[in-house]
């Protein structure tokens, strides 16, 4: 059984995939469901251009959860439909940690 939700409560999920990605998973951690849950920052193929653009999402065994597309899927098939690269991976002590940079991400440098 997936640990991710069934039903979004945010709504307008467009273009804010390192809140809603960074959101869901302290949801998750208030739910006692955040254990071994990751949260990537990596970068995606935009589906209007091909090309490469920064994104967030949480990872979890072998699923994907997309916060933007509210959608969950196994890894390798959320790697196939949106060429997926994972630049970083947090576990939710580090994303806890990160609270105080005050914005929610990317953290880490260029690749």
């Amino acid at each position: 059984m997936s640990v991710f939700p069934r039903k979004s409560r945010f709504r307008r999920r467009g273009k804010r995939c390192y809140e809603l990605s960074f959101r869901t998973l302290f949801d998750l951690a208030d739910a006692g469901k955040a254990d071994g849950v990751t949260l990537v920052h990596g970068t995606v193929l935009s589906p209007v251009s091909g090309v490469p653009i920064a994104h967030a999402w949480l990872e979890s065994e072998d699923e994907a959860y997309d916060a933007v597309t509210h959608k969950t899927m196994p890894i390798t098939q959320y790697v196939a439909e949106h060429g997926a690269v994972a630049e970083r991976r947090y576990s939710f002590e580090e994303v806890r940690k990160m609270v105080t940079t005050e914005h929610y991400g990317p953290w880490h440098g260029p690749a």
